[in-house]
């Protein structure tokens, strides 16, 4: 098994988030929206 990596997003300290991704996004659960268009697509395809 892959190792699970880090969401990244810019923090309002300036540093980088340090949260785990979650499985198939680039993003932790806080920082997951409706913003990034791959999610997007496959959140309407579910529906």
């Amino acid at each position: 098994m892959g190792y699970q990596t880090l969401c990244g997003a810019p923090t309002k300290k300036g540093g980088r988030c340090r949260n785990k991704a979650m499985v198939g996004y680039a993003r932790c659960q806080k920082h997951r929206g409706d913003w990034v268009r791959p999610q997007i697509r496959r959140g309407k395809k579910r529906t």
